[in-house]
């Protein structure tokens, strides 16, 4: 059941407080490894889906249904407690919001993206871990916020190839599982490290 409540200062938004250097996420502290930390892949696999296209292409592939005006949020601060108690997570690497084209219904995604390859163990482990916090951080029209995980479709996008007996299991927890492949390859080609114009000082 969806459980509504009005956002406070202390609720999950896409404005969190910044994360410093020192700070510790309970996923490192659970030692939970980032092999992707500094890959720039992955970077570009998040702009990538974060393009309204090919999230709103995502979401019609995971639920068989047309969706259009996407709005998408990268390395998402998940967080739990408030105020003093407050402490990290991790950080959701994909966080997309679609609309059903021409139809009432949204779809809500969380993407977990790995470039290097992870036991499919240690992705479970990851994704239940952040299930548990989550809740759906996209305001509605009437500013009001739904609170439940299963409005959320889990989807690993993956950089390497992985064997059915891992899709299945994946599967059975209800996790998706999608592989970049020459779409995302000609997107990166496209981009050929343009520059952003602006304002210098």
């Amino acid at each position: 059941m969806s459980v509504k409540f009005k956002p406070t200062h202390s609720s999950p938004t896409l404005r969190e407080v910044p994360v410093h250097s020192h700070d510790r996420t309970l996923i490192a502290k659970l030692g939970f490894a980032d092999k992707d930390k500094s890959n720039l892949r992955h970077d570009l696999a998040c702009q990538f889906f974060c393009e309204e296209e090919n999230a709103a292409g995502l979401a019609t592939y995971l639920t068989g249904e047309p969706h259009s005006g996407a709005r998408c949020a990268a390395e998402f601060h998940l967080t739990k407690g408030v105020d003093r108690f407050k402490t990290s997570v991790g950080f959701l690497d994909l966080v997309i919001h679609c609309q059903r084209s021409g139809l009432y219904g949204q779809a809500r995604i969380v993407g977990e993206v790995k470039i290097e390859p992870v036991g499919v163990g240690d992705l479970l482990r990851q994704i239940n871990l952040y299930r548990g916090h989550v809740i759906t951080p996209f305001p509605s029209a009437d500013d009001e916020w739904d609170l439940g995980e299963s409005y959320v479709s889990w989807v690993a996008i993956v950089d390497y190839d992985v064997t059915e007996k891992d899709v299945e299991m994946l599967r059975r927890s209800r996790v998706r599982v999608v592989r970049l492949g020459p779409a995302f390859e000609q997107w990166v080609k496209a981009q050929g490290g343009k520059k952003a114009d602006i304002k210098t000082f």
